[in-house]
């Protein structure tokens, strides 16, 4: 981590070149460093539970950016998913990381390097839209593989579709950036009114109109609507999920921004999101989310 008062306009820019290693990283919100705490700490419980009963695990990152990033407030720089996953106590054995920016993609592949000469690490790095890729990597992954799959896009990028054909047939446990205080309450009302939108791929269905027009101006009622589809979703492709298994994460002003839902086929996978999740980032006790 290190500390830089010499930036431009971080409100200005989407990358910045990082002081570290002068390869360029992802300006994001403070709140991000919170939604890490929580992928580090499951990753961890996870690979330190299963590392030693299965020979193959992969990790699989399908909007990785450029494995660094940059907080916008702090002016502080910290790891991002991709070198999180890689800094595991126990490393997995393979790795899937994509991203559509050819800069960023090379950025991450240097940043990559001290770790693929370790011995029994695999890294495979895409330059591939998410939603093409996802079929592609679920090809490359066999029965016998235990997976974790972070699925955070900034907004609906990743369509049901690409999330179906991603985790058929596998054995992989889900954490997913679900955009309710963000892309979803910014652009509804818009979505809405068209006939196909990104809400109707995001959810593979057009059941989220009813719940819009049953809820307008009840951002609470229309939250626990929309998050009680999609986990109707997930059960539809072998995932259950209970309300308590999403985390808030708000912003510096205590705004909720979006919420982590995870997702596994397996009960210890639960039990070891659960655990992971009873304390916050800021140390503080985690309250139910609905």
């Amino acid at each position: 981590m290190s500390e830089t008062p010499e930036l431009p306009d971080l409100d200005e820019v989407q990358y910045v070149e990082s002081p570290v290693d002068k390869l360029p990283a992802r300006v994001v919100g403070d709140w991000s460093e919170d939604k890490h705490y929580y992928l580090n700490h499951y990753i961890n419980i996870f690979e330190t539970g299963m590392h030693k009963k299965w020979a193959s695990r992969a990790y699989i990152d399908l909007f990785s950016g450029p494995g660094v990033c940059m907080s916008r407030e702090a002016r502080r720089v910290t790891d991002g998913s991709p070198l999180i996953a890689l800094k595991a106590d126990y490393p997995f054995t393979d790795y899937y990381f994509s991203d559509l920016n050819a800069t960023v993609v090379k950025a991450l592949k240097r940043r990559c390097e001290p770790f693929g000469s370790k011995p029994g690490i695999r890294i495979n790095i895409f330059q591939k839209d998410s939603n093409a890729v996802a079929s592609e990597v679920a090809a490359m992954i066999d029965a016998k593989t235990l997976c974790l799959a972070f699925i955070d896009p900034t907004g609906l990028d990743f369509k049901f579709d690409a999330l179906r054909a991603l985790t058929g047939g596998k054995k992989m446990d889900l954490i997913i950036h679900f955009p309710i205080g963000t892309a979803i309450k910014r652009n509804i009302e818009k979505w809405f009114k068209k006939d196909q939108s990104k809400m109707d791929a995001f959810f593979a269905g057009s059941e989220w109109r009813g719940i819009y027009e049953g809820n307008q101006g009840n951002l609470t009622n229309l939250t626990s609507g929309l998050l009680g589809l999609y986990r109707a979703k997930l059960a539809q492709i072998g995932y259950a999920m209970e309300p308590a298994d999403a985390v808030q994460i708000r912003n510096s002003k205590n705004v909720p921004l979006y919420a982590l839902l995870f997702a596994s086929k397996n009960p210890r996978g639960n039990q070891f999101w659960k655990k992971i999740k009873q304390i916050e980032s800021k140390g503080q006790r985690s309250l139910p989310f609905d």
